[in-house]
């Protein structure tokens, strides 16, 4: 998830000390509080706190993946597939008119690199499942991959994999299974065939 830019917390010693606030500029992260003497103005971030954690509570349940991808799927689960009360549409379409307005959030055929958390790495080109606001579902190897949108770079249309590629490596893949051949020739004699 990387370093964050901006951290809001309550006005409390653990928050407000000369060593939080070191920290903080070492990490180049702005640090600002809520209204002083107020604890309804964090009420909607503990409540959103209590939300993911009983959602990864579930999942943790459910299967040992890595907290990453554990949390990407529960923003998505929350944003995307959950109803408010009484209402039909999901929270993100509510609370977004340009998703309602019919952005495309699929893109066929759009191909992206991306930077593998990790390891640190630039890999790809990867097709992308789905675009959100600030990040890509991105298929790989291994699975689908939660990517935010900073760490993607588009894939020129020259570098994208076609089909005729995957069909080739594919076949390279399977030249040694009885009944295929690398080279796809076939032979111009019928008698030919008779003959191995």
């Amino acid at each position: 998830m990387g370093v964050p830019v901006e951290i809001k917390t309550n006005n409390g010693p653990a928050y407000v000390g000369q060593r939080v606030a070191r920290f903080m500029q070492k990490w180049g992260v702005k640090h600002t509080t809520g209204i002083p003497h107020s604890p309804t103005g964090q009420a909607i971030v503990e409540r959103a706190n209590r939300t993911l954690k009983e959602y990864l509570a579930k999942q943790k349940q459910a299967d040992d993946t890595d907290v990453v991808s554990r949390l990407s799927k529960i923003l998505f689960t929350l944003n995307y597939l959950c109803l408010v009360e009484g209402r039909e549409e999901p929270a993100v379409v509510i609370h977004h008119h340009v998703v309602k307005e019919g952005r495309l959030q699929a893109i066929p055929g759009f191909y992206v690199y991306y930077k593998n958390m990790r390891t640190g790495e630039w890999q790809g080109p990867s097709q992308v499942l789905f675009n959100g606001r600030g990040y890509m579902c991105i298929s790989t190897e291994a699975g689908c991959v939660w990517v935010l949108s900073r760490f993607t770079h588009a894939c020129p249309p020259t570098k994208i994999p076609s089909d005729n590629e995957n069909n080739q490596r594919d076949n390279q893949e399977d030249g040694d299974l009885p009944g295929t051949a690398l080279n796809n020739s076939k032979p111009s004699d019928p008698s030919e065939l008779d003959n191995n």
